[in-house]
């Protein structure tokens, strides 16, 4: 059974090999979709920044009508004019972080920069969040789907059947084949010699080849065990930074929601000759206030969820698949 022993060593060697091959594809995929974030997310708050300075240009412009008319005081111009040119200052770091952004997308894709200014990306970020789901389901995915646990599994298994070949080894060989040999008469019987021959173990009945066999099983286990405790750590600090960037998410939605409500509002008395102009511009940078504060949260969501992806090595748009499927064979 030697022949066979060696046979299922190098399958699972094979085996590792291949997982470590989905392993770097997965590393390859997790800095493409870091990248690609960073770039939407720089795209989506240098258009937001752009809002928000019109309006604030807007604004002071109708203040600087009515400090010109004597209908108000130098010092309520001064803090609107302070706040647009902070506003232009953000704008212009948002675009010098969306050009960045932009370049290291290029890296990550293994385009040049040139080569990218003809491709078109959404400056939205994704929207596709998983629902609701346990710590243990999300484990059951990772561990029975990571390349690098299955790797790990694959390097047990090759320690385990190499250990087991040695094992055999104590015990002789019989090998019968076609060889043989003629002698020429060198011992005085000119005639044919089969190839039968024994291969006798050495004295110590293969011991030391064992015991190395023994520390390298040790070894991948302690390697696998270590690997699964990692990854069972990086699901539960992923689940919880999803669920707390998830409630803070939906805590500004609802904010960006009301203050839409409220702007159409004043949109309405302003149609009705109860409000002025600017009352509408300040209902407008109410929203694009709430909806710079949406994106942050939006980003520490995109964030945790990429975390978990990687924790997973599972697109999130197919979690709740994969786990229906796992769900149904158990």
């Amino acid at each position: 059974g030697k022949r066979s022993k060696r046979m299922a060593e190098a399958e699972q060697v094979a085996e590792s090999a291949r997982f470590g091959f989905v392993s770097a594809a997965w590393q390859i995929r997790s800095g493409v979709r870091a990248s690609l974030l960073d770039y939407q997310l720089a795209t989506r708050r240098v258009d937001l920044l752009g809002q928000q300075w019109a309006i604030q240009t807007n604004i002071a412009s109708q203040l600087q009508g009515k400090w010109e008319a004597g209908a108000m005081a130098r010092s309520e111009l001064t803090p609107v004019e302070i706040a647009l040119h902070k506003t232009g200052l953000d704008l212009g770091n948002a675009q010098a972080q969306q050009a960045d952004a932009r370049a290291r997308l290029a890296q990550a894709l293994g385009m040049t920069l040139p080569a990218l200014e003809g491709m078109n990306f959404s400056s939205e970020p994704p929207t596709n969040i998983p629902g609701a789901f346990t710590v243990t389901e999300a484990r059951g995915v990772a561990l029975r789907q990571r390349a690098d646990i299955l790797a790990a599994l694959a390097d047990y298994a090759a320690a385990e059947a190499d250990l087991s070949l040695q094992v055999a080894k104590q015990y002789p060989d019989l090998h019968l084949g076609p060889a043989y040999a003629w002698n020429n008469g060198s011992a005085g019987d000119n005639q044919w010699s089969l190839g039968a021959t024994l291969e006798l173990p050495v004295l110590d009945q293969n011991q030391g080849a064992i015991a190395q066999a023994e520390a390298q099983r040790k070894l991948a286990a302690a390697k696998f065990l270590a690997l699964q405790a990692q990854v069972c750590a990086q699901i539960d600090r992923a689940v919880a930074a999803l669920q707390a960037a998830r409630d803070q998410w939906q805590n500004t939605d609802r904010l960006l929601a009301a203050e839409r409500r409220q702007a159409e509002s004043v949109a309405a008395q302003f149609a009705a000759g109860a409000a002025d102009r600017l009352d509408v511009l300040n209902a407008q940078l109410e929203i694009a206030s709430a909806a710079l504060a949406g994106l942050d949260h939006q980003e520490k969501l995109q964030t945790a969820l990429g975390t978990l992806e990687d924790a997973l090595q599972q697109p999130a748009d197919s979690l709740a698949t994969v786990i229906a499927k796992m769900t149904a064979k158990m």
